[in-house]
């Protein structure tokens, strides 16, 4: 149980035991909740199909992918790596864009790269969890030598001989870390057009109820909405702000527009979505966040090296 909770009962309809009964029902239970684990699955937010922009609708030709970059490469490839290839010079076997996905290759109109490996590398984000699992389809030019999470394959979750003609499922359960992950999806190219294809992405995960906040940095490109009237995080952080996870919550710390001498710490669900906010006076500009268990209180320090301090219960929500 969890405060607030709704608890239901059915009462026996007699008459009789209704009489003898009124007034004796008791509830009781523990308010120290331990090791509970959320039935429900939490979204990986911040995974996305190549070939869209931040609110998944399909870039036009030739624009630069956001969220996937082309990261490994022969010599002579033209970079960065674009939304491929334009209409009137699309290969006619590739597997056709849809209005949810576009291929992505090399900076050229007919996706043309050099005869080599290539790799393209797209992050997210995970709070605690117990599991987690990531699926997809896969479309490459010329074929999928590799798939690699956080560094490590994850075991040739698609046939090798996948081709640009193909549509393949892949599937992904091990190799995830709390925080920030890079998935790589590895190519060659025999020469001509070259690409990569991701659709239908998506990621679930189960959370795990933490008995200790932590901390963990997220960088630039998977923070949330910030809301009007704060400063963007990453100003003394520019390659990762911190931030508190605690049950299923992430806690961002930002300062005020106003530079008055306080934070505001907004709390955001699985989903991204704000569900409080309140300001924490003594610093602003954050730059580094540590948690003492035995005292139970999180340190918020920031320019000049001036701190605000949190309780654990200033947490709960």
């Amino acid at each position: 149980l969890q405060p607030r909770d709704t608890i239901s009962f059915v009462i026996n309809d007699d008459p009789k035991w209704y009489a003898d009964n009124t007034g004796k029902l008791t509830i009781a239970y523990s308010a120290k909740v331990t090791g509970i684990v959320p039935t429900a699955p939490g979204v990986i937010a911040n995974l996305y199909n190549t070939g869209v922009d931040d609110a998944r609708q399909v870039l036009g030709d030739s624009i630069p992918d956001p969220h996937y970059k082309l990261a490994t490469y022969p010599a002579g490839t033209v970079t960065p790596g674009v939304t491929t290839p334009n209409k009137d010079l699309a290969p006619i076997n590739w597997v056709a864009n849809t209005k949810t996905a576009r291929w992505i290759g090399p900076n050229t109109a007919s996706a043309v790269g050099p005869v080599g490996n290539y790799s393209y590398t797209t992050t997210f984000t995970l709070p605690q969890f117990s599991e987690a699992s990531i699926v997809g389809e896969l479309s490459v030019d010329d074929n999928i030598t590799d798939i690699v999470l956080n560094g490590v394959s994850v075991g040739k979750p698609v046939a090798l001989s996948s081709w640009w003609t193909k549509i393949s499922r892949f599937s992904i359960s091990t190799g995830f870390v709390v925080g920030n992950n890079t998935l790589e999806f590895k190519l060659h190219s025999i020469g001509g057009p070259t690409g990569l294809r991701i659709d239908s992405i998506s990621g679930t995960y189960k959370q795990a109820l933490l008995s200790t906040p932590i901390v963990v940095t997220v960088p630039p490109a998977n923070a949330p909405t910030i809301p009007q009237g704060f400063h963007s995080p990453f100003s003394f952080t520019p390659s990762g702000a911190p931030v508190i996870q605690w049950n299923g919550y992430t806690y961002w710390a930002y300062s005020y527009t106003d530079n008055r001498m306080a934070m505001a710490i907004v709390a955001y669900d699985a989903k991204g979505q704000i569900v409080k906010q309140w300001q924490k006076p003594g610093a602003r500009y954050l730059t580094s966040i540590t948690v003492d268990a035995a005292g139970k209180t999180i340190t918020l320090t920031g320019q000049a090296n001036l701190t605000t301090v949190l309780s654990w219960d200033e947490l709960k929500l």
